[in-house]
């Protein structure tokens, strides 16, 4: 891959105010380095975008994309974007926070899963920065565990220390005022994002918008808790087929711990259809915020599904004709080239403080749209519901039928009897 920067014996110097460190990772639009600001000694993170790449008139709307998307959503949860600029050989960088942490993917597989009073403070903290996203007319398009930090703060009124998720890339967000200014950025018939994580709809041709970054959100609550996305397959097409025919195993069957309302509403927003999932990311929110964190489970599980999935994971990225799995291990890039791992680690954080993992941290709701009504909801679901459903009811049928031939039969004898 060509070279971000021309190669220097010492540290690089950018636009004359940033001084480039150890590269943090590489993706597919660029790579990524610890930086800090000559004046301010402030410590960044900088994603320069590939040389050969400098040219590219789409690459160059996407990465202007990413960088306006972000910092127009101020957000405690999302990454803070500090400067955009051009290097004197053309190329584009973003000048972001530095954090000091890892990404939810490695954390979760770690740990194969987190316990679920983690994982919905997590799903708080994204849930609330996806809400704010969305009310300036941004849909993420890409959200998926190593899109996420996992970093810590250490709040101002007690010193203590909390948990805080900061929710990366959005170089393939879609902006609702971009259509004059930024069009032409997908081209006819491409699929952007990750498959483990793409609503079913987007396969058919339907625009990415709020309800399909809800169901990725599902998707990606389903893997924090149990371990594993809810459909998988040998490629990234035999994912995506899942999405749109497959069930999704109920989170309770592999983590009986888990509160059925939060199985609720992790099924009401991967349900196949649009119009069966939240309304608004703030409505998800909401139902997440109302399940207190010491919400008891019944130590069973709920009825096992007529059907499971198995086998890969099935993350491989799907963007039409590019697929496969980015390379392994830590700084895996994901789909446009923001880096997992500990990529932004080396440094001191943000500092922000206060925003911590607990309901009330990030915003106790009232639950204005609870869990319930139809939680897996999906017309392949109904159709294998029904396919269980009329049993009992041949039954009954059955029995009626039985009596009714033999008050026949004794009839018939009394009548012979007496004849």
């Amino acid at each position: 891959m060509s070279s971000s920067l021309p190669p220097s014996d010492g540290p690089a110097l950018l636009d004359e105010r940033y001084t480039l460190g150890a590269v943090l990772g590489e993706g597919a639009m660029g790579r990524v380095y610890e930086g800090v600001h000559t004046i301010l000694r402030k410590p960044v993170a900088i994603k320069v975008l590939h040389r050969h790449l400098a040219s590219d008139a789409r690459s160059r709307k996407r990465m202007l994309r990413e960088a306006r998307a972000a910092s127009t959503i101020h957000h405690p949860n999302v990454v803070e974007i500090i400067d955009f600029g051009e290097t004197s050989r053309g190329s584009l960088f973003l000048v972001m926070e530095r954090l000091v942490g890892r990404d939810l993917g490695e954390v979760v597989a770690e740990h194969g899963g987190l316990p679920w009073p983690r994982a919905l403070g997590i799903l708080l903290q994204i849930s609330s920065a996806l809400a704010v996203a969305h009310e300036h007319g941004i849909v993420h398009r890409d959200i998926k565990p190593t899109n996420c930090i996992v970093t810590t703060e250490r709040r101002e009124d007690d010193g203590s220390e909390v948990e805080v998720v900061k929710l990366l890339d959005f170089g393939i967000a879609k902006v609702d005022e971009e259509s004059s200014s930024m069009g032409g950025l997908t081209g006819t018939g491409e699929i952007m994002g990750t498959a483990s994580y793409m609503a079913p709809e987007l396969t058919l041709g339907t625009q990415a918008g709020v309800l399909t970054d809800i169901y990725s959100l599902g998707c990606m609550a389903y893997e924090l808790l149990t371990g594993a996305p809810p459909f998988s397959g040998d490629n990234p097409f035999e994912v995506l087929r899942s999405h749109l025919e497959d069930p999704p195993v109920p989170p309770r069957k592999t983590v009986p711990q888990i509160p059925v309302a939060l199985e609720a509403v992790v099924l009401r927003a991967i349900a196949k259809q649009p119009e069966e999932r939240f309304a608004s990311m703030a409505a998800l929110h909401d139902a997440l915020a109302a399940i207190p964190m010491s919400a008891s489970s019944p130590a069973a599980g709920p009825r096992p599904s007529p059907e499971a999935s198995g086998g890969p994971t099935g993350t491989a990225v799907f963007t039409g004709v590019r697929m496969g799995p980015g390379p392994a291990g830590a700084g895996s890039p994901d789909v446009m080239g923001v880096p997992g791992g500990p990529g932004y680690g080396a440094g001191p954080g943000a500092g922000r403080s206060g925003h911590g993992a607990g309901p009330a941290a990030a915003g106790a709701g009232g639950g204005a749209q609870g869990p319930g009504g139809g939680s897996s909801a999906s017309r392949s679901m109904s159709a294998r519901s029904s396919a269980f459903a009329p049993a009992g009811g041949r039954s009954v049928v059955l029995i009626v039928v039985v009596v009714v031939v033999l008050l026949g039969a004794v009839a018939a004898g009394l009548w012979l009897a007496l004849g």
